[in-house]
């Protein structure tokens, strides 16, 4: 199993954020409008993800979703 990064980034449409996960060389995701939406897929896909490592403006703060195993 990879691990994968989360990310936020300014929607293109300038209202707002959305989600993406990139593992190492791989494409980013499509982009999710939640969080855990984005958590989701990544470990859908067989990544895993350190919940530590989610950055951007609007990142939960740290520890957040450690119960969503």
């Amino acid at each position: 199993m990879g691990f994968a990064e989360i990310y936020s980034e300014r929607s293109s449409n300038n209202h707002g954020y959305v989600w993406r996960w990139r593992a190492k060389g791989q494409p980013a995701s499509q982009c999710f409008n939640f969080y855990y939406e984005c958590l989701d897929d990544a470990r859908r896909n067989g990544y895993d993800v350190q919940l530590e490592s989610a950055r951007g403006d609007t990142a939960p703060q740290h520890g957040a979703g450690e119960r969503m195993k």
